[in-house]
């Protein structure tokens, strides 16, 4: 499964809060571009400041993407929490087609993506319809530890499978504003359940 594949199936709708992200453009080109999209919304520093967050944020997606052969990075989002026409982002969406076994049990796909690494508690689970079908929506909260900094981020999940072709669409978000968090849930949900094509 290559991410171009899944792009061309791949049909959102409903963005409101949430702003999609161009992998494949150049950095400096993509910076630019975000600056002039949202001219005006707030101060010329503001803007170029939001706008480098979301350039860098792809940047490491795509790191990330290209560390961890058994899975590809399909799509980013901004979460704009202003709404769509400021460019005030506090966090991301990933969207990734992971390779898993046969396996029908969602759950046990979360615990093998690592749910349970530094989990603090189990993830509260629910079922949800989308534009793809059933999915299955995870929230948890794990323990985010560098050096002698340990901070509480909150982590939502949904995850579509696909047993017959051993593959598992994870849209993810992690977030250390656990207020935030709240809002995010809904918002996840959102892009969710307009993603069709998966």
């Amino acid at each position: 499964m290559t991410s171009e594949a899944a792009e061309r199936r791949l049909c959102i709708s409903g963005w409101d809060r949430w702003l999609p992200v161009d992998l494949a453009a150049d950095p400096d080109d993509h910076r630019v571009a975000l600056a002039e999209q949202f001219r005006g919304s707030a101060a010329v520093d503001v803007v170029d400041y939001y706008a480098a967050i979301v350039v860098g944020a792809a940047a490491a997606a795509r790191r990330s993407d290209a560390a961890d052969p058994t899975s590809t990075l399909v799509a980013l989002w901004a979460y704009l929490v202003s709404g769509g026409n400021k460019l005030e982002s506090a966090a991301f969406a990933t969207l990734r087609a992971v390779a898993v076994g046969p396996v029908s049990d969602p759950e046990a796909v979360f615990h093998a993506l690592g749910v349970n690494g530094h989990d603090l508690g189990d993830p509260a689970i629910a079922k949800i319809e989308t534009g793809s079908g059933p999915a299955t929506r995870a929230r948890w909260r794990v323990a985010a530890i560098a050096g002698d900094v340990r901070e509480v981020h909150e982590m939502i999940g949904v995850l579509w499978l696909r047993p017959a072709d051993h593959v598992a669409y994870l849209l993810s978000v992690q977030v250390a504003d656990l207020a935030l968090a709240e809002r995010l849930t809904a918002a996840v949900t959102d892009l969710a359940s307009g993603t069709a094509g998966l």
